[in-house]
């Protein structure tokens, strides 16, 4: 949402815009929208992967102890069709598990009766259960 959010503003965006337009749109659509922290966080994550960058930076109010810059991002080019979009939490704190889920989206789920299949095999093999007698 947020990548594609990115890809049509006509401007870079700052967070705040970013979680209103993501919070207007989960209010249509009906459903909870996330608060502006994992919004912020998020985009935190998304920079640190390097699928955005910050563009400008520019003074947001003055406080009495410190400063607070508003960022305002863009997708980085070349990263509009990385993997990492599909869960970027799942990419940084859970390669292995990542890698082998996008490995089985991108191979393995080519038809829905492929991909029951596949999701039962792996139901009766993780859950340690012997395979029924059909």
């Amino acid at each position: 949402m947020i990548r594609d959010l990115l890809l049509t503003a006509p401007r870079p965006l700052c967070v705040k815009e970013i979680y209103e337009i993501v919070r207007d749109s989960c209010l249509v659509k009906g459903y909870k929208p996330p608060s502006y922290q994992s919004t912020l966080r998020m985009m935190w994550l998304l920079r640190k992967i390097g699928l955005v960058k910050v563009v400008r930076e520019e003074p947001a109010r003055q406080r009495k102890i410190r400063k607070f810059w508003k960022k305002y991002y863009a997708v980085t080019p070349g990263m509009e069709d990385h993997p990492a979009w599909i869960n970027p939490n799942k990419y940084v704190f859970y390669p292995e598990e990542f890698e082998r889920s996008y490995k089985f989206y991108t191979t393995f789920a080519k038809s829905p009766s492929e991909w029951m299949r596949m999701i039962s095999k792996m139901r009766r093999t993780y859950r340690g259960g012997r395979p029924r007698k059909t």
